[in-house]
């Protein structure tokens, strides 16, 4: 395979690996490489455990979030789009880490990936759980507003 090499820089968050095999300036266009894609991609937040938890609260009291934060490495000129769905119930209360809802995230017609929304406490009553939809619907909405990543509702299910 000749002079290889196997570096990786981390910056703004992104962590890329770059292999360069058999190149006499191997460090110059690992350099060059990672540059590159660091130019190239954005390292962004698609979707926020922590902040949704924070915007679907009341009175200070968490409401309604993801287990898991998921970052995405999006590319300029890309759009991905975003999806959600909350569901419908019609038995309460419902239990602390109950899965009311999911956010699905695409690339073009692809399934990224998808997140299970869950209740962080229990919900006992409809009046509740109608505030959950609702501030998880404003905060989808304003947080992908004017950006490469659009938000739409999927139809409830029961």
């Amino acid at each position: 395979a000749g002079r290889c090499l196997v570096s990786s820089a981390k910056r703004n968050g992104m962590q890329l690996v770059c292999v360069v095999i058999n190149s006499p300036q191997m460090f110059e266009r690992s350099e060059e490489l990672l540059n590159g894609a660091f130019c190239e991609y954005s390292y962004v937040p698609i979707i926020n455990s922590q902040e949704m938890e924070q915007f679907c609260s009341l009175q200070g009291f968490a409401l309604a979030t993801v287990n898991n934060s998921i970052f995405y490495p999006l590319k300029k000129g890309e759009t991905l789009k975003c999806e959600y769905e909350i569901y419908n119930f019609k038995r309460l209360p419902l239990k602390k880490g109950e899965i009311i809802g999911k956010i699905s995230v695409f690339n073009k017609n692809s399934l990224l990936f998808s997140e299970n929304i869950i209740t962080i406490n229990r919900v006992e009553n409809k009046k509740i759980f109608g505030i959950i939809k609702s501030r998880l619907s404003e905060y989808l909405t304003e947080k992908y507003e004017n950006k490469q990543i659009s938000c739409a509702l999927r139809g409830c299910q029961p």
